[in-house]
């Protein structure tokens, strides 16, 4: 856990300090390329206005490195992504939305949360171990024939 989430977001912290708390905060995450060590702070319950910071990394780095796309959905980052309620119109949703054109429509669709209902609907059972990891390993492969096609083009 990060101390600067705390301090910014603690009401007893003083002015100066959630100040200093932000502005360090910002700038260790803007200059965070390492992904992975982003995702532990990418969380449904994280306050907003340090989320639309984390994401926003996510929505600079993986537009452009086809390795960390592929880690970011087997991770679960992109699943944790969609659980998260952005405003519409908000930079939040601005930077959501561009992390989701990095992937087609399909992966973003399946790992969105209704997505398992939807399923169950249709009397496929997720629940059990190996069907996950089988539809997980689809959705990956289903991923990787989507990059390669998208590099011949």
């Amino acid at each position: 856990q990060l101390a600067c989430p705390l301090a910014v977001t603690q009401f007893t912290a003083s002015d100066d300090l959630k100040t200093k708390s932000k502005r360090a905060l910002k700038s260790v995450i803007s200059k965070c390329v390492h992904l992975p060590a982003l995702e532990p702070l990418l969380h449904p319950e994280a306050p907003l206005n340090i989320l639309k910071y984390i994401v926003n990394q996510f929505a600079k780095v993986l537009p452009h490195d086809v390795q960390a796309r592929r880690e970011f959905v087997t991770s679960g980052g992109l699943a944790r992504m969609q659980e998260i309620a952005a405003e519409p119109g908000s930079k939040l949703k601005e930077y959501i939305d561009t992390v989701n054109a990095c992937y087609p429509e399909e992966i973003v669709r399946y790992y969105s949360p209704h997505y398992a209902k939807t399923f169950d609907e249709k009397n496929c059972d997720l629940s059990s171990t190996s069907n996950s990891l089988n539809t997980n390993f689809c959705a990956c492969f289903f991923l990787f024939v989507y990059e390669k096609n998208k590099k011949k083009k």
